[in-house]
């Protein structure tokens, strides 16, 4: 079963987890028993044997190799790629339910609620999300109380590297949103929509959303609607516990151009227009850098074209090389 079936071990909820380092203290000899104790799928087309096999590591493993506790963050990281994070998940449609039922049961084991599977109807759009490390800001209001302010995206400025498959890194032109579809842009907690703060075609009051556009990005203003999450929020805005901002948007036709940096190995996409802004989420920091990263269908398919384009030249040539070594063979 390429899905590793539910285990209940201890959770880890407090420390940091880093996926690549975990997975080399494994040692290579691993046997499977091992292997299936820190991953959630191993490959059926694999060597059970071999760390190469697996995917989806969440549990915390020692300098010795010692598989231990379940890490929470990592748990969430890992629903967050099936969600389509980081170029989302490269394994087969029928095995993302097993797995994410692994993850989420380390989280539920915790005491805590995992975050919900997206459908692959979900994934199969352009739209996609980013997460901006900059902070966001409590501000006084003129009636007593206070609204949140900073900015959902910036202009100029580099994102992180992002995507499995295809790595990349954007960038977004200060004219990207002079003909966005900002009508009815909602703002959220954690993209959640069952967690509404505020809206721009509110005009006043609580539930406001105000977007402005200037030299720097997007910046937003909102006055959250009176309910109890809405006001943990505020509390946990004002103690630093939740303190970055994300934005959902699609890419207008033709609206972005990529190209390969040769020096640093990956592609670099512009973005020049936006087609739509949905909505502006305050976010908690996530686990790994782009976890909040998701890129859309079409994107992801452009990125692997061209890659597959860059990459047939090579191919070609040892094709050639390999025919001509034959040739010579056979003389």
């Amino acid at each position: 079963m390429p899905a590793i079936p539910v285990h209940h071990t201890p959770v880890d909820t407090e420390s940091s987890f880093d996926g690549p380092a975990a997975k080399a203290n494994i040692p290579n000899d691993a046997d499977e028993a091992t292997l299936r104790k820190a991953f959630a799928w191993v490959d059926p087309q694999g060597n059970p044997d071999t760390k190469a096999a697996y995917k989806f590591i969440h549990h915390n493993v020692s300098d010795d190799g010692e598989v231990g506790d379940a890490n929470y963050r990592a748990c969430v990281s890992c629903i967050a790629v099936l969600n389509g994070a980081r170029g989302g998940a490269n394994i087969p449609d029928a095995d993302r339910h097993g797995v994410y039922e692994h993850l989420a049961a380390h989280i539920r084991d915790a005491g805590l609620e995992p975050p919900p599977l997206r459908s692959r109807s979900e994934l199969q759009t352009d739209r996609e999300v980013r997460i901006l490390h900059a902070p966001v800001e409590l501000r006084a209001a003129g009636d007593g109380g206070e609204f949140i302010e900073g900015y959902a995206l910036k202009f100029e400025r580099w994102s992180e590297v992002f995507g499995w498959l295809v790595p990349f890194r954007e960038i977004i032109s200060p004219t990207a949103l002079d003909e966005a579809d900002m009508s009815n842009v909602v703002a959220l907690f954690n993209h959640d929509a069952n967690m509404p703060l505020a809206r721009n075609t509110v005009s006043s009051g609580p539930g406001q959303l105000q977007l402005s556009v200037d030299n720097i990005g997007l910046r937003f203003k909102l006055l959250p609607t009176d309910t109890t999450y809405a006001k943990d929020l505020m509390t946990n805005v004002r103690s630093g516990v939740v303190n970055q901002c994300s934005f959902a948007f699609s890419i207008a036709d033709d609206g972005d151009e990529v190209s390969y940096n040769e020096d640093l190995g990956i592609y670099e996409r512009r973005i020049n227009r936006f087609e739509r802004i949905y909505d502006i989420s305050v976010v908690t920091s996530p686990a790994y850098p782009d976890t909040e990263a998701v890129v859309g269908q079409r994107s992801r398919e452009k990125l692997q074209e061209l890659e597959l384009a860059r990459r047939r030249p090579k191919v070609d040539e040892e094709r050639e090389k390999l025919r001509l070594e034959l040739d010579l063979l056979e003389i």
